[in-house]
């Protein structure tokens, strides 16, 4: 019998289509999960997030294949583009696939073994 991702503690991995997933934390609408396999994908021309070739690459194809064709499965999600020295030029952006931003990373660093921070690491909220 399966467990619900529900009653899955926050840095505990779980199975997601045969995929390994630390689930990071809980919410009223989904749990937002880290698929922790690395991935290559190039970014894009721009610094841009939003426009990039990797989201249309992380919320097309790859999302498909990570829900095994069922992309409904996740939810979709704000994701906050400031950059590191604190400009909201690219603002935010929704998508259901991302890499995490810096800010996740210094919130989830509880759930985060030293393994788990590769920058590659994207993150995904299953619906409840």
């Amino acid at each position: 019998m399966k467990t619900p991702v529900l009653n899955i503690a926050p840095g505990k991995t779980v199975d997601y289509h045969g995929e390994t997933c630390l689930v990071l934390e809980h919410r009223k609408d989904g749990t937002l999960m880290l698929h922790l396999d690395q991935m290559t994908h190039a970014f894009g021309s721009s610094n841009n997030f939003a426009a990039s070739s990797l989201r249309s690459h992380l919320n097309g194809p790859y999302l498909r294949s990570l829900t095994d064709g069922n992309p409904d499965e996740i939810i979709t999600r704000t994701v906050d583009l400031t950059a590191l020295n604190g400009s909201k030029e690219y603002g935010t952006c929704e998508c259901k696939v991302a890499p995490l931003t810096l800010d996740e990373l210094r919130k989830y660093r509880g759930c985060l073994a030293i393994k788990h921070l590769d920058m590659s690491g994207l993150n995904i909220c299953i619906e409840s």
